[in-house]
C-alpha cells in the first residue's frame, strides 16, 4: 500500500495545463482592471468637472429664482498667475459705469479649471446689443452682459456650454433652455 500512494503522490508533481492557464488569465484580468484603473483617471476627473458644471448651474439657476436675482455666469480667461474658469456675477442696476454692472456675486466663489481646459459658452439666440425684460429686470446687453443670464423669474438665455481640452470637447455639451433647465441636448432630456 506504500509504494500505490508514493506513485500517486509522485504523479501529483506539477500544475496541469489548464492550472496554468487558469492563472495565466487570473493575471490578466488584473493587469487589465489595474491599466483601465490608471489610463483612465484623466478622463474621469475631466468627466467629474462635467459634473461639476452642471450641478453649479443648477445651483445658480435656483439660487437665482429663490432670491429673485438677475445672475450671469462669466468666462475667466487664463491670465498670469490665474488659471481659465469662470464664476458668478450679479446685476447691480444702479451702477453708473459700465464696467460695475456685473460685479462678483460674493456668495459664489470663482471655479478655477485645469490647465488647458476652458469653457465655451455660446447663445442660443441671436446676441445683438438689445434691451432684455424680466418681470423684475431691465438689463442692457452688451459686450459686458455675460452670455447666459438667470433673470430670478425661473427664466434664463438658452444657451450651449462645452468644456474643452486641447481643442477636444470634454464630454457631451450642455444646454441651458429659456426656463433654466441644463440638459444634454436642445430638447431638454436630463444629462
Amino acid at each position: 500500500m506504500s509504494g500505490r500512494l508514493r506513485q500517486v503522490s509522485t504523479l501529483q508533481q506539477g500544475f496541469t495545463l489548464i492550472e496554468l492557464m487558469l492563472v495565466i488569465v487570473i493575471i490578466g484580468v488584473f493587469a487589465g482592471m489595474v491599466s483601465l484603473s490608471v489610463g483612465g483617471e484623466g478622463e474621469r476627473r475631466l468627466l467629474l468637472l462635467r459634473e461639476r458644471l452642471v450641478d453649479n448651474l443648477a445651483i445658480i439657476r435656483l439660487e437665482s429664482q429663490d432670491q429673485g436675482r438677475v445672475l450671469g455666469l462669466q468666462q475667466m480667461p487664463t491670465q498670469t498667475g490665474q488659471a481659465a474658469g469662470y464664476q458668478v456675477v450679479g446685476f447691480a442696476p444702479t451702477a453708473e459705469d459700465v464696467a460695475e454692472r456685473w460685479p462678483v456675486a460674493s456668495d459664489f466663489k470663482m471655479q478655477p479649471l485645469p490647465d488647458r481646459v476652458r469653457l465655451q459658452v455660446t447663445p442660443l439666440q441671436n446676441r445683438t446689443t438689445q434691451r432684455v425684460t424680466s418681470r423684475d429686470a431691465q438689463i442692457w446687453q452688451d459686450a459686458t452682459t455675460p452670455q447666459l443670464l438667470w433673470f430670478g423669474n425661473g427664466e434664463a438665455t438658452p444657451a450651449r456650454l462645452q468644456l474643452w481640452q486641447d481643442q477636444q470637447p470634454i464630454g457631451a455639451p450642455l444646454y441651458v433652455s429659456a426656463t433654466g433647465q441644463v440638459s444634454d441636448d436642445e430638447q431638454g432630456d436630463a444629462p
